[in-house]
């Protein structure tokens, strides 16, 4: 069975008053508007390392953790570089730990990477409901999730480390996309 395309479809007034029909095309209104909600809702969680990160290099949790209240899924994330280094990349990981203590290890097969290549103030973002690149600037690596490691429950926390710091490198943001699963 085919789905409704998602689109953000208001209902009329006179669609739904006393006595007017509900027809086929009422519904396909309503389910429009819910795919859309299924497919486009989201809410962001973000961690960020202000001045010179490379203090962080090693500890865990350089920015704080973020518990999780739902059941949710990651569909996407973005990396934000201030300013490169002068050498070398910065690699960040973020863990997810379940019942408030225990690591459950890195959400990422492959983590999210910026080198000394990468310009200032630029960003990378990737859409994993979608696999698709949002942005891939220069000196930018995406980050891949292991399987099911999307899929987040309630009572779960993300904690972010700092795997490796370019010298000199400050000011870096790494967020995460979540939806209601």
């Amino acid at each position: 069975m085919a789905e409704i395309t998602p689109a953000r479809s208001n209902i009329r007034e006179e669609e739904t008053t006393y006595r007017a029909a509900v027809s086929e095309a009422l519904l396909t209104k309503a389910g429009a508007s819910i795919n859309f909600i299924n497919d486009f809702q989201y809410d962001q969680r973000s961690f960020q390392l202000n001045g010179s990160y490379a203090l962080g290099l090693g500890q865990q949790g350089a920015d704080q953790v973020i518990p999780l209240l739902f059941d949710c899924e990651i569909v996407g994330y973005s990396l934000w570089n201030g300013a490169s280094g002068t050498s070398g990349q910065s690699t960040f990981d973020i863990h997810r730990l379940t019942g408030g203590d225990t690591d459950a290890g890195s959400i990422f097969s492959t983590r999210p990477e910026v080198d000394s290549t990468a310009s200032d103030n630029t960003y990378s973002m990737y859409d994993f409901a979608n696999a698709t690149s949002v942005n891939l600037p220069t000196g930018f690596t995406h980050g891949v999730l292991i399987t099911d490691g999307e899929k987040l429950d309630r009572g779960d926390s993300l904690r972010l480390d700092i795997d490796d710091a370019m010298p000199g490198a400050s000011n870096a943001g790494v967020y995460i996309f979540i939806r209601p699963r």
